[in-house]
């Protein structure tokens, strides 16, 4: 993988207090050679479907001829110093720039391009023997003779979009430095990204053809038509999509005071205090691996055309706060105490119907699940739980309380959850530093001896209930499985839609912190500290 930049800026002062700043990156990125395309996919027939759930380049059409352009990305920046003596500055620009992705999941449509790899699927009858292979090099000759040839008949294909797009944004932003009064500044800021191109994942070898259930998950597809092309087990699909945006808005107060003086000796002080909302939000997470698991666990309703929802990154409020000072002794010794907080309103995480069974037939492990309106709305079956049966109406009793008692499902009753919609409560963190620093030398400022004590948590430290960071525990893509597809009473599960049909569920209750999905993290909860000495010169 080659990645190629060059950049020419200038900068152009129109005044002693206006300066201009444009500027023009050009970037190449390009692969030694494209993989090999796999001959089957000019067989596969078209995806034509009247009322199309999802739509992705025809894989008679698919080239493998992606990257290897050149791309301009222009951006200006601009610095005004209004009053001329930077007591009052704009400063701010706007500009086109392209990121990098994991190269990882191109290393994926190489390998498994249809032509190199394919899918061995054998689970030998009870009591079967299967003798080592006849070629290592060939295990699908050993599963071929002794499975059938069905057994090893299949392989998955990994394919990138025509003319794909590294990520790509356009973003702009406009900020204010206002120094006040004895020593105050206010900072005002605001960020806003527009996505370009960014990543979509798609299982495209999925016929479009669907059944609705006409209550509960009924905008939820259901694919009956089974596999569009049977050599494929899968097809996986990148490809680039133009939605998604965020935005930061940020106030920082700050202030510093030097020279105060405390009988003999010398106090230097200083104070911030920023709030920063953001939103984020995008189609696709992007944070796993391969192209599978990408597509796999993005929690979506339809997942080869997911809705523009909340980034697993979205931040939304945060605080931060230092308060710092230094007592100045002399010449040779000067002890510090700083404080450091952060605040921020949880992490985002999703809650999904479980993987188990793939009810949609759509080979995807994280749909995103209608929220009830009342207990006629879902259908819900008994079930045991640590050999005791945990009955319907028990377990409508503990969703209805897990709904009413969530400020975001609240208002989502008759409605589907939004991917990452969903937070922890807020997390906050105090940290310490106290220091204290030998001057080894009146000829060299630098040669110095610290001796620190750093304690982090001091919240926790001070109350052992302070302090709790929380968290979801599934690591895979912080969702939690809210709702199980059941056996109905007819012991079908789940049942194909039918007129009038409603699924039959399990409810999963959360066993977190306050009858909640999340818990407390035991180690980032805990108070700790750290002693240090260092010599510079």
């Amino acid at each position: 993988m080659a990645l190629l930049s060059v950049y020419a800026q200038d900068e152009i002062t129109a005044s002693t207090k206006f300066k201009i700043t444009p500027g023009l990156r050009i970037d190449y990125s390009a692969v030694g050679s494209q993989p090999t395309s796999d001959p089957a996919l000019n067989t596969v027939p078209a995806n034509n479907s009247a009322n199309p759930t999802y739509t992705n380049t025809p894989f008679s059409e698919l080239n493998n001829k992606w990257l290897g352009k050149a791309t301009l990305s222009p951006r200006i920046g601009f610095n005004w110093d209004v009053n001329g003596n930077q007591s009052f500055v704009l400063r701010g620009g706007t500009g086109i720039f392209v990121g990098r992705m994991p190269f990882a999941w191109l290393g994926y449509a190489y390998t498994l391009n249809g032509t190199v790899y394919g899918n061995i699927d054998y689970k030998p009858a009870s009591g079967t023997a299967v003798p080592l292979a006849i070629n290592p090099l060939y295990l699908k000759d050993t599963v071929s003779k002794y499975g059938g040839p069905s057994a090893s008949a299949t392989r998955e294909v990994d394919l990138i979009d025509n003319n794909f797009k590294l990520p790509t944004i356009w973003r702009s932003s406009i900020a204010a430095d206002i120094k006040f009064g004895n020593g105050y500044k206010l900072t005002l800021d605001a960020l806003y990204t527009k996505t370009i191109y960014d990543v979509k994942f798609q299982q495209i070898n999925i016929k479009d053809q669907v059944e609705y259930y006409t209550s509960g998950p009924a905008q939820s597809p259901v694919y009956t038509g089974g596999k569009l092309y049977g050599g494929y087990s899968n097809a996986y699909f990148l490809t680039n999509t133009k939605e998604g945006y965020r935005y930061n808005l940020t106030a920082q107060l700050s202030k510093t005071t030097n020279n105060i003086k405390v009988g003999m000796h010398a106090l230097n002080l200083n104070w911030s205090a920023a709030y920063t909302y953001g939103m984020s939000k995008d189609l696709s997470n992007g944070i796993r691996n391969s192209f599978q698991s990408n597509y796999e666990v993005n929690p979506a309703i339809s997942p080869n055309n997911p809705q523009l929802s909340y980034s697993n990154f979205d931040l939304r409020d945060r605080i931060v706060a230092t308060l710092g000072g230094t007592l100045v002794w002399n010449q040779s010794n000067a002890t510090s105490l700083t404080f450091f907080y952060a605040g921020q309103s949880g992490s985002p995480y999703t809650v999904v119907y479980a993987a188990g069974g793939n009810p949609f037939n759509n080979a995807a492990n994280s749909n995103l699940p209608y929220i009830p309106k009342d207990q006629n709305d879902i259908r819900l079956a008994d079930y045991t739980v640590h050999g005791q049966v945990y009955t319907a109406a028990q377990q409508w009793n503990d969703l209805s309380t897990l709904i009413s008692g969530d400020k975001y499902l609240s208002t989502r009753k008759g409605q589907y959850a939004e991917r990452n919609a969903l937070r922890t409560p807020w997390n906050h963190e105090l940290d310490l530093k106290l220091m204290h620093e030998f001057k080894l030398s009146k000829h060299n400022s630098k040669q110095s001896l610290q001796l620190s004590l750093d304690i982090f948590n001091v919240l926790n430290l001070l109350n052992n209930d302070w302090g709790h960071i929380t968290f979801v525990t599934n690591v895979n893509n912080y969702t939690v499985n809210m709702l199980t597809f059941a056996t109905d009473a007819n012991g079908v599960k789940p049942a194909k839609p039918t007129s009038g049909y409603l699924p039959t569920f399990n409810f999963n209750k959360p066993t977190g912190l306050n009858g909640q999905y999340y818990t407390v993290d035991p180690i980032n909860s805990r108070w700790q500290g750290q002693v240090g000495i260092k010599y510079n010169f």
